[in-house]
């Protein structure tokens, strides 16, 4: 009976240290059951499924229309970029509501360029969307889980993605670098 005393005492301590470090860290804004354990033969490793909320991301000024689109629908504004090329204001902001989704979309001008966000945010089963590209395969550009493809259609270069039920669209960049810049500003660490 002692040995089996034991066992349920130490099964009842790593819940205990489970569930207070998981409280812990929840209010410190870590969710710790977001995280996956995977291992191989020789690795293993945690891959973060989404990363956490943070009040405290600034979203530069072009897009704070677009900012307060999101939140009268409830999507998070860690789905805006913190970075947009040097130059650029905002010209439209505007949505269109259908019965299976709704579209946000913000147009960026400087000079004769313009930067195009779209947001489609499907309500029921995701639709088919097709965007006209050059003849080159897109580049995939990976961070965590979601995979960005990155190509090019007359000399300028879109990224489109998605997250969750979010479909998202970048377009008319320079360069792939200042796409992944955008990017990185909405994914990176």
């Amino acid at each position: 009976r002692k040995p089996l005393r034991k066992v349920f005492i130490a099964v009842a301590a790593v819940i205990a240290i489970l569930v207070g470090s998981t409280v812990a860290a929840n209010a410190n804004g870590i969710n710790l059951w977001s995280a996956v354990a995977s291992w191989t033969a020789e690795t293993f490793g945690f891959s973060h499924k989404h990363r956490p909320e943070s009040a405290e991301r600034e979203i530069p000024e072009q897009l704070e229309e677009l900012a307060e689109c999101f939140d009268s629908y409830g999507i998070s504004r860690n789905k805006l970029p913190t970075y947009i090329p040097e130059g650029y204001v905002q010209k439209e902001t505007h949505i269109d509501e259908f019965a299976n989704y709704n579209v946000f979309i913000c147009t960026l001008i400087k000079s004769e360029s313009s930067i195009i966000l779209r947001y489609k945010l499907y309500l029921k089963d995701v639709s088919n969307t097709e965007i006209q590209k050059d003849d080159t395969p897109p580049e995939i550009y990976k961070i965590g889980e979601i995979e960005f493809y990155i190509m090019s259609n007359t000399g300028k270069f879109f990224a489109a993605w998605m997250d969750g039920n979010l479909e998202c669209f970048v377009a008319g960049a320079d360069s792939p670098d200042e796409i992944k810049k955008i990017i990185d500003s909405i994914y990176g660490e």
